[in-house]
């Protein structure tokens, strides 16, 4: 992935950091995107909340997280599809839904809110939605 986009020319000012969810480099400059894609689901909700407080410390006001990752609307819906994936004989999906830290829309939205973010959901199919978090000033 990283070797397409700094391929692209539209991207060439981008500079692209080297690091996973809670531990990277920082840069010596402002940083005003955090993207990633299949990533957030690997860590808990404390974890996932941790990130997110360091996120809002490291962006510039208006700046932007945007994520892509399999997320669900509510427990239910997360177990109907573990149910729907053994009943299709889909095994091993079936395990990683349990298996890995799969975020609940209201719980992200709430963690975005509580670390002075707006967001934004966009899903792209039954499994993958797109949140888009701006920084706005914190409400202390």
């Amino acid at each position: 992935m990283r070797q397409i986009a700094t391929s692209k020319e539209e991207l060439r000012t981008v500079t692209f950091i080297d690091g996973d969810m809670e531990n990277f480099p920082l840069p010596d400059f402002p940083i005003d995107t955090i993207v990633s894609t299949f990533v957030f689901h690997h860590l808990t909700d404390i974890e996932k909340q941790t990130a997110i407080k360091k996120y809002y410390d490291l962006l510039e006001l208006g700046g932007k997280i945007i994520f892509g990752d399999t997320m669900f609307l509510s427990k239910d819906v997360h177990h109907e599809k573990i149910t729907k994936a053994y009943a299709r004989n889909h095994q091993n999906l079936a395990e990683d839904l349990q298996r890995e830290y799969y975020p609940l829309l209201p719980n992200m939205e709430r963690y975005f809110r509580e670390n002075g973010f707006t967001t934004r959901f966009q899903q792209m199919n039954e499994y993958v939605w797109i949140v888009e978090a701006v920084k706005q000033i914190k409400n202390v």
